[in-house]
């Protein structure tokens, strides 16, 4: 079939269907775009729903941890107190095992006249003054002294005979004794 239509007239039916397209386009544009836009509100409710139940289990567990707040504070307290009490047993010293160790160090016929411990004394000299019935029993001690591991050093400062010491043990020694901290521990 042969087209007879005028020129001006197949512009405008052409124009006319361009037109139906792009109304076509356009309502599909606007649905499109109202989807997208409901999608959009329903994800906010969903967020703000989600976001609104985390803030109501953030505060509820705020709540329950200012309730165990208190004892928080006394278990941080009382671990403290404990750790002063581990400092102060660490560096305890028993001055019932140096005074037996000293007696077990003691040879036959001598006897202990004066020992000044202190827990300041032990890692510093101390004066000790010993009798004995001998002066052979003098040696026996500080050779005693000397290979014990209770004691760092010993030196002797005097030995006198006659001292007016105490009966039945003539003869007195004053010696210097530093003591191993280890062994009042």
């Amino acid at each position: 079939m042969i087209n007879l239509l005028p020129g001006e007239r197949k512009k405008q039916l052409e124009a006319a269907r361009i037109n139906t397209l792009l109304v076509r386009y356009i309502g599909m544009t606007l649905v499109a775009t109202l989807g997208v836009l409901a999608v959009m509100y329903g994800s906010s409710m969903i967020l703000n729903d989600t976001k609104m139940s985390a803030d109501s289990l953030i505060e509820t567990n705020d709540t329950e941890a200012g309730i165990y707040g208190e004892t928080k504070q006394k278990v941080s307290d009382l671990s403290a107190q404990l750790y002063g009490a581990k400092v102060v047993l660490d560096e305890e010293v028993r001055f019932s095992e140096i005074l037996t160790g000293i007696g077990k160090l003691m040879p036959e016929g001598t006897v202990i006249g004066n020992v000044d411990l202190t827990v300041a004394s032990i890692s510093s000299p101390v004066t000790i003054t010993a009798y004995a019935q001998t002066t052979e029993q003098i040696l026996a001690l500080q050779s005693a002294f000397r290979s014990s591991p209770l004691v760092q050093t010993v030196s002797f400062q005097s030995v006198s005979a006659d001292s007016g010491g105490i009966d039945n043990y003539p003869v007195s020694v004053t010696m210097t004794v530093t003591f191993n901290k280890e062994g009042g521990q």
